[in-house]
């Protein structure tokens, strides 16, 4: 018993820095660090992972400092790299989110604006349609499984303690944010298209006849069009996001 005693500081300042990391992970990551997910639900499952991981990360983490600063930059650091992978993580699904907020700014959804927890309270419906589709869509193929799978192996790639190289993860990010936007404008490269003819017609004919208000009672076919082209192709961009966002997963480090 004296000695339990004696090393529970150091089994308590481990679990501590297990918890920095994949609790500030958990709130970003996709499908579980989503809004609509209560904080506690997603505290309690922070805590739960934890506890399976902690008895398996034990040889990675280290001793107790002496210093409290060291202590605090320790925590700091397994935190930084938690935000670090859960941001890497959630640019897949913000892909899908930004395809979707442009889809709709094409096709003339943009006056319907709803609450959207991931860009912002001036998002679109379909932009909130597009995030809870592509939440589904990781749960139900596995993507998550990548994330957590990811999380893990960081453990053996950034060891807790030895650092966080800001520089190269900054680079990380920025072409992990590069391509998420590329992604986005792929997806949405149909609708782009489609707008822009709709545009280009309805311009000339305004100077056809230009006693007519074209733009006015073209709106509504310009809506119903945009429905039936969406319902046309919202299998078709899934699969595309779905193929895209493996490799967007990949650049999280101890990905395979």
């Amino acid at each position: 018993m004296t000695g339990i005693l004696a090393d529970l500081p150091a089994q308590a300042f481990g679990a501590m820095l297990v918890f920095a990391r994949i609790g500030t992970a958990l709130m970003l990551l996709p499908a579980i660090g989503e809004a609509e997910v209560p904080v506690p639900v997603r505290l309690a499952f922070a805590m739960v992972l934890t506890a399976l991981l902690f008895p398996v990360l034990t040889g990675f983490l280290p001793a107790p400092p002496g210093d409290p600063v060291r202590m605090l930059m320790l925590v700091g650091s397994e935190a930084a790299v938690g935000l670090w992978i859960g941001f890497l993580a959630r640019f897949a699904l913000f892909a899908l989110v930004m395809a979707g907020q442009l889809t709709a700014l094409l096709l003339g959804f943009a006056s319907v604006l709803t609450a959207d927890a991931v860009i912002g309270p001036q998002g679109t419906a379909l932009s909130r349609l597009f995030a809870l589709m592509g939440v589904t869509l990781i749960l139900v193929t596995g993507l998550h499984e990548a994330a957590f799978g990811a999380l893990k192996a960081s453990y053996t790639l950034i060891p807790p303690g030895r650092g966080f190289a800001a520089a190269d993860a900054t680079g990380v990010a920025v072409r992990a944010v590069a391509r998420s936007f590329g992604l986005a404008l792929q997806l949405a490269a149909p609708f782009l298209v489609a707008a822009v003819m709709v545009q280009a017609s309805l311009g000339l004919l305004s100077r056809l006849v230009p006693q007519i208000q074209v733009y006015f009672l073209a709106l509504p076919a310009q809506v119903l069009a945009g429905i039936g082209l969406l319902a046309a192709l919202i299998t078709a961009v899934l699969a595309a996001w779905r193929e895209q966002a493996v490799p967007l997963i990949a650049v999280l480090p101890g990905s395979v």
